[in-house]
């Protein structure tokens, strides 16, 4: 390794010390591969599940399949991984089915920072087809059967994961390389702190190199409204204004006060009508009376519950009251949770045109509960879900592939896959935005 890249992965290998990485996936996904190059990068030892099982045998993983069953192969994989989380300073690239036991998925992750390479199944086709050391992929219709593992082990394997990479078509150093990059941004603390199915993910939306400390978290969860310290520490003085609808204000306003009181923060509830006809000046003038009459001050942060209409008239409230204010994103719908609180668009609508008065005013921070989701109406789920798909038509062909398959279970709710659609979508969302702040046509699109 020469020395300028030394002195470029000086940063991530200090970060990473001793903490193991563990890769899980399909077959075929390339966690041996990648591992192999990811383990040379970062000065770390590579060790594949499967040829320890292997080595410790002596026999290869078809005989071991054709001997004891899957039952016994997936009982010494269980041992042997046992004893490999133990160690320190590791690549581990496990076998395809090691998370189907969920004590080895919680294994895995108390074992340390958990990477999904993510294929879509023709990739997967096109890298297992000639393999024959594969005992579960001896069939004659190797397409239906990739089909088949992956509907059943896609969600494990999401809910198992720190983080997702998708393999894809790229090479492996463009993809060790994406990797550093995502394991340079993600919080270690945080992870080891949220080892649960709905652990929270943090990325970031990145103004750099502008000369503005505009940057700013977008923390994304289930059942993590709750989780103040997260608002408490973007706050200059302990007392905030909540401006909420008429709607939500019953469902989530007393919780989120009452949680911010226990962490002696005074707030002032700030309750307007519901609906696109109330964004306008008169909704507008209520948060500044409300702000003016409490005595609300330039360190007063104001705090945005609820869906987009809420995001853009406190948005602009705090962009115009004393000048500018604080200003903080807790978005309640799924539209709002991937779109309008990322990249802060702002505005009130006028008789002659929609969103047509308005600022651009970057939030302090994005705090984004997908449990708010479980009360909204079908029709307002789907409308988010629409824009969640343009990401994918429009710059995403990998995310429109995981969004086919799991369509069925972004419609049913299930917390796992609605924290990983936000988040691809607010990376998404994120990288645009940073691209062109100001919509001046300079961006991706």
């Amino acid at each position: 390794m020469n020395l300028s890249k030394t002195k470029i992965l000086q940063p991530i290998q200090k970060k990473l010390g001793n903490t193991n990485i563990i890769l899980v996936g399909m077959m075929g996904a390339g966690k041996t591969t990648i591992g192999k190059a990811l383990a040379s990068s970062l000065g770390k030892e590579f060790i594949d599940s499967d040829h320890e099982i292997q080595d410790r045998t002596g026999v290869k993983i078809p005989v071991i399949f054709e001997i004891e069953g899957e039952a016994g192969f997936r009982k010494r994989e269980s041992e042997v991984l046992i004893e490999l989380v133990k160690k320190n300073n590791i690549i581990l690239a496990t076998g395809g089915g090691a998370v189907l036991s969920r004590e080895n998925r919680q294994l895995l992750r108390r074992g340390g920072i958990v990477i999904y390479l993510r294929a879509t199944v023709n990739d997967l086709y096109r890298r297992t087809r000639h393999d024959k050391n594969r005992p579960l992929l001896q069939t004659q219709n190797l397409f239906v059967r990739l089909n088949e593992l992956y509907v059943q082990r896609d969600a494990l394997y999401r809910e198992t994961a720190h983080v997702i990479i998708d393999s894809g078509k790229q090479g492996v150093r463009f993809l060790v390389q994406k990797l550093i990059n995502k394991l340079i941004s993600i919080d270690f603390n945080n992870i080891m702190q949220n080892n649960n199915k709905n652990a929270m993910q943090t990325i970031t939306v990145d103004f750099t190199p502008s000369s503005e400390k505009r940057s700013y978290p977008i923390h994304i969860g289930h059942g993590i409204l709750q989780q103040v310290d997260l608002i408490v520490s973007c706050l200059s003085q302990k007392r905030v204004a909540i401006v909420s609808n008429t709607t939500i204000a019953p469902l989530y306003l007393d919780k989120l006060r009452t949680a911010l009181e226990k962490q002696g923060i005074i707030s002032v509830p700030i309750i307007l009508p519901d609906g696109e006809a109330h964004k306008n000046w008169e909704t507008l003038n209520l948060i500044f009376d409300a702000l003016l009459k409490n005595h609300c001050e330039r360190n007063t942060a104001i705090l945005a519950l609820g869906g987009g209409v809420i995001g853009d008239l406190a948005g602009f409230a705090a962009a115009t009251y004393l000048r500018g204010v604080p200003f903080i994103q807790i978005p309640t719908t799924l539209l709002a949770q991937v779109d309008s609180s990322v990249g802060g668009k702002t505005g009130i609508n006028h008789p002659l045109g929609k969103n047509m008065i308005g600022a651009f005013y970057q939030p302090r921070m994005v705090l984004t509960d997908s449990a708010t989701l479980n009360t909204l109406p079908d029709r307002e789920l789907r409308a988010g879900l629409s824009e969640i798909i343009k990401y994918g038509l429009i710059r995403d062909p990998a995310f429109f592939d995981w969004l086919e398959q799991n369509m069925h279970r972004l419609l049913a709710r299930d917390p796992v896959t609605l924290n990983e659609a936000i988040q691809r979508s607010c990376e998404n969302k994120a990288e645009i935005v940073a691209a062109d702040e100001k919509e001046n046509g300079s961006g991706p699109c």
